[in-house]
């Protein structure tokens, strides 16, 4: 399961949960999820950890979904330290150098 939310002048106007459709694929469940993610104008990722492909990196940052690793399990935890700016998005890249 999955969740998104659409963020609007520092406000989430959207939120939605669906499931990967691609969670059963042997090879690129990764790449095509961030063309889902992107026809759904996502624009950060929030994860556990950094995605194992560095294929999927590189589809993030040529879609422009940014994002965040944290540490964090809740969904509110995450969110306040995000909407206070103690958290931000960073380029997909970017990400990787520092984690991998």
């Amino acid at each position: 399961m999955l969740l998104f939310f659409l963020f609007k002048e520092g406000r989430i106007v959207n939120e939605e949960f669906f499931d990967n459709p691609f969670l059963n694929l042997k090879k690129g469940k990764g790449i095509e999820l961030v063309e889902v993610l992107s026809k759904k104008s996502v624009n950060c990722l929030v994860l556990f950890s950094i995605p194992g492909s560095k294929g999927v990196i590189y589809a993030l940052a040529n879609k422009g979904i940014d994002l965040l690793i944290t540490n964090q399990r809740s969904i509110d935890n995450v969110l306040k330290k995000f909407l206070s700016r103690e958290v931000t998005c960073e380029p997909a890249v970017s990400v990787w150098e520092r984690y991998v």
